[in-house]
């Protein structure tokens, strides 16, 4: 370009040069998130590409787009690199006309929330946090922080939280996939046709008619019938907080958790067999509100009970219920 010295390194590229910022620019159309560093004369301050002058345009590919509409304000993207202000592009094309949130998702891009989304959670982001939570037991809130001490480990450029737009992304995110690896994403109706307990996996250890058990089993002898061994667990200190918030159920009744109304009409047909279980709920409760533990506010749910199978410890389909 004919810029003498450069000024800005790369610290993810394997060509360790200098470039100048329309260089740089260039060199990263199509990679908007990586991690750049600028000469001051003394030292390499951490630098954006955003700051640099770098416009993603969304919804081409990385060409560039006719019609485009430069979007006044940054995105924020959370990735494994770290989190990162991105200015963006949407296309306007009148041939295309692609939705916002489809033009996220062809940059592998993930919302936070259908609706003027301000952050996205890239996709590989998604699939190494349900790996390592499931392989390492790690937790949202821990995955969140790694990540913003990566970004800044000094804490003197710390980006906005949106710990709650990345628990939102990563519970739509298994959402979603739940139902692909169900079938439901391939079905013309969509996830409206699902059926109850469609989404829960089956223990395959359990005998199940017209399953896994073989035709007539139902005529052998007491000694070679089939048995499923079931246990029923119950955690009384979930520590969920009642912040007058209103949840939205994504799959009720379609896994493991039982359908809300079916639930409160079977408890109001039972309130004669549950005034022992109440009691004993009303003096846990009493317990927490009076414990030394300091509570900000009351918890909305007091535990809740799971039914499972003792061979492979899985939960039954529509065996999770909620003592709130």
């Amino acid at each position: 370009c004919g810029e003498l010295s450069g000024t800005m390194r790369c610290t993810e590229c394997t060509i360790n040069a200098m470039f100048c910022p329309g260089c740089m620019c260039v060199r990263h159309c199509k990679q908007p998130l990586h991690r750049i560093q600028r000469w001051t004369g003394s030292f390499f301050a951490v630098h954006s590409l955003a700051d640099t002058g770098l416009v993603v345009q969304l919804g081409h590919d990385g060409h560039a787009c006719p019609n485009p509409k430069v979007q006044h304000r940054s995105l924020m993207v959370i990735d494994i690199s770290g989190i990162h202000m991105v200015k963006y592009t949407l296309c306007c094309c009148m041939l295309q006309k692609l939705n916002p949130i489809v033009q996220f998702m062809h940059a592998q891009w993930f919302p936070a929330t259908a609706l003027c989304p301000c952050t996205v959670v890239t996709l590989c982001t998604l699939c190494l946090f349900h790996a390592l939570a499931i392989q390492g037991k790690v937790n949202a809130y821990d995955f969140y922080n790694g990540l913003v001490c990566i970004t800044d480990g000094a804490g003197k450029f710390k980006p906005k939280v949106a710990y709650n737009e990345f628990v939102h992304a990563v519970q739509i995110f298994h959402h979603i996939r739940m139902a692909k690896h169900a079938g439901r994403m391939y079905d013309p109706k969509g996830m409206q046709n699902t059926m109850r307990r469609e989404l829960a996996l089956v223990c395959p250890a359990c005998p199940i008619p017209s399953l896994n058990l073989p035709p007539g089993w139902e005529n052998a002898p007491p000694e070679d019938r089939y048995y499923a061994f079931l246990t029923i667990d119950a955690n009384f200190k979930l520590k969920a907080k009642n912040r007058g918030t209103k949840a939205v159920m994504l799959s009720d009744s379609y896994a493991y958790i039982v359908q809300d109304a079916d639930y409160a009409s079977h408890l109001s047909k039972s309130m004669d067999d549950m005034k022992e279980v109440q009691s004993m709920l009303m003096l846990f409760l009493a317990w927490v509100l009076l414990s030394p533990q300091p509570w900000d506010f009351p918890p909305s749910i007091d535990g809740d009970v799971s039914r499972e199978d003792s061979p492979m410890e899985l939960d039954e389909p529509e065996g999770v219920v909620s003592l709130d």
